[in-house]
């Protein structure tokens, strides 16, 4: 059994869901990101594994989009989704049994002038791991 990537999980998670995701990845991709947007990043920055079953893990998402309107849209929605996750199983047989906001979706400056506009919000994630 593998350690479970919840990252990744959670960008395919969310990109059944919100079909207007052109991307979920778990980095920013290196080149223009006008390319790719609409877009959701998910990256982990903290949280522990209690060394028997749960791992409670800190992630934050951003979402990016070419208006204003359309990175809140994409941000409340996203959020809505992902506050009410309960008992998803992924990769190995590891659980998802609780996802808690910690911030709700805010504006994060990014480039504007550029038409990419950055709403996120941080996230407190519970996962019973398998193995």
């Amino acid at each position: 059994m593998g350690w479970p990537d919840l990252e990744a999980a959670l960008c395919d998670l969310l990109k059944a869901e919100q079909p207007t995701l052109t991307n979920a990845l778990t980095r920013l991709p290196v080149n223009d990101i006008r390319t790719v947007m609409p877009l959701a990043v998910v990256a982990r920055f903290g949280g522990g594994y209690d060394g028997l079953a749960l791992d409670e893990a800190t992630l934050d998402v951003d979402w990016y989009a070419a208006t204003r309107d359309g990175a809140v849209e994409l941000s409340g929605a996203g959020h809505l989704f992902l506050v009410r996750l309960r008992n998803v199983v992924f990769g190995d047989g590891h659980v998802i049994t609780r996802v808690a906001a910690q911030t709700s979706p805010q504006r994060r400056p990014y480039d504007s002038k550029n038409q990419v506009h950055r709403y996120g919000a941080a996230y407190r994630v519970l996962v019973h791991v398998h193995g």
